[in-house]
């Protein structure tokens, strides 16, 4: 008995050591167009528009790194269109990125594999926490469809997630983002309304 009330005090101290846990989460904003970050868009064939990749850290970290990856059956990264914070990037300023995370190294695109990185930034000394934007790209929608596409067209590469300096277990969290591309009418369907369309215009005529 006396044994195990002399353990509790070590297991106590032994908790109160152990590192907690935290999350740091990137995520996708689908329209940087309006203040709240939109976790969906619907967009069509040949349509282009802008996305922001955010991160959310609940704990402080010095660096961190990430690889953004895509469908190319179905997008593609229009070339020179990603900005990051101070990385040739002169004069372009995003929202709530702090001091000491400026983009570290150059990115490589790859729109035939559907790979951009690698995005990263941080000192190794300055500790931050926080939500801020770590890119900005525009996407382009390739192929038309005959039905709604609502697969996983965006995402991260979890292997390349990396975090440094927190003083807890950082995990690694990937926001769940839905991108879908709407149907094009097929050529049947194009025919019947031109048909429609010109029986009425006969007919308008007729009447007069």
């Amino acid at each position: 008995m006396r044994f195990r009330l002399l353990a509790i005090p070590f297991l106590a101290l032994a908790l109160a050591q152990a590192p907690a846990s935290a999350d740091v989460t990137f995520l996708f904003d689908m329209d940087t167009g309006l203040a709240e970050i939109q976790e969906t868009r619907t967009t069509e064939w040949k349509d282009t528009f802008d996305i922001d990749i955010w991160l959310e850290a609940d704990a402080a970290i010095t660096e961190f790194s990430t690889i953004f990856i895509f469908d190319p059956q179905y997008v593609t990264v229009v070339e020179n269109s990603v900005l990051t914070p101070d990385y040739g990037d002169a004069g372009f300023e995003m929202t709530g990125r702090p001091g000491g995370f400026e983009q570290t190294s150059s990115l490589t695109l790859n729109n035939e594999g559907g790979t951009l990185g690698l995005f990263g930034g941080g000192d190794g000394a300055t500790a931050r926490s926080g939500s801020f934007i770590v890119g900005r790209l525009t996407l382009s929608v390739l192929n038309p469809t005959m039905e709604d596409t609502t697969e996983s067209l965006l995402g991260f590469d979890a292997s390349a997630a990396d975090f440094f300096g927190a003083p807890t277990t950082v995990t690694p969290v990937f926001g769940a983002s839905t991108l879908t591309i709407s149907a094009v009418p097929e050529p049947s369907a194009f025919a019947f309304c031109f048909a429609g369309t010109a029986l009425l215009t006969y007919r308008r005529r007729r009447s007069r």
